[in-house]
């Protein structure tokens, strides 16, 4: 029962995730479109649509089974290609995380929890954009940074709160790394081209949370659930 597809028929999360990927794949409706957006499975939906579109329903959940443990692993890798970037090779690190990434837990968690092990994978590519960007200063790479935290949302809905902090904070890092004091008022210097860079994948982060808030009500004449006109207070 370790499965995420052991639950099939109990109308748990990954029952409605197969229903509805099922649904997808044969309805091509406003209605099928819309629930292939709810909850935490857009990306999901689509994942095993496309297996089992390729493979069939069984053998498509045996090579996605395949895949997530392949990504758990990867992801378990993470910090020490992290901290070996930072560092130096550490054949010991390498080991250590190669232990976490086959240890039964983490296999258990990657066929079971397909939700968490995407959110996972997409959050270590965040943390690597991110300290990719603090290091390089490349323009593309803080694009990158503000559209993969935005995307990780379609994963988990609450990663969308989790992720634009840490947008605020490289805006906030960069920006006071680039004042300078001077002797005339206002006694500080900011040096414009930082500032933009700094404030670059938030406004990309924004930008798109706007428009796909826009692009949803649009099409199905409902706020989305994370929409500023949800999100605000009564």
């Amino acid at each position: 029962d370790i499965f995420m597809w052991s639950g099939l028929g109990g109308f748990g999360d990954y029952d409605h995730l197969f229903r509805h990927t099922l649904w997808f794949m044969n309805n091509n409706n406003t209605t099928s479109f819309f629930w292939s957006f709810m909850n935490d499975f857009p990306i999901l939906i689509r994942l095993f649509a496309f297996f089992f579109h390729a493979f069939g329903f069984l053998e498509g959940l045996n090579y996605s089974t395949y895949l997530f443990i392949s990504i758990s692993s990867l992801v378990s890798l993470t910090p020490f290609a992290l901290l070996s970037r930072m560092k130096r090779f550490s054949w010991g690190g390498f080991l250590a995380s190669l232990l976490i990434a086959v240890n039964p837990l983490s296999i258990r968690l990657a066929s079971g929890l397909a939700v968490d092990t995407l959110t996972t994978l997409f959050f270590s590519v965040f943390i690597i954009l991110f300290i990719l960007c603090l290091e390089y200063k490349n323009y593309y790479l803080c694009f990158l940074l503000g559209a993969v935290g935005f995307i990780d949302s379609f994963n988990r809905g609450l990663m969308l709160f989790n992720d634009w902090p840490v947008l605020v904070f490289f805006t906030s890092y960069i920006i006071l790394q680039s004042i300078s004091l001077v002797k005339k008022s206002p006694f500080l210097k900011i040096k414009i081209r930082d500032a933009l860079y700094g404030f670059s994948p938030l406004f990309v982060f924004i930008f798109l949370y706007i428009l796909w808030s826009i692009y949803y009500f649009n099409t199905f004449k409902v706020e989305w659930f994370f929409s500023p006109a949800n999100l605000a207070p009564n």
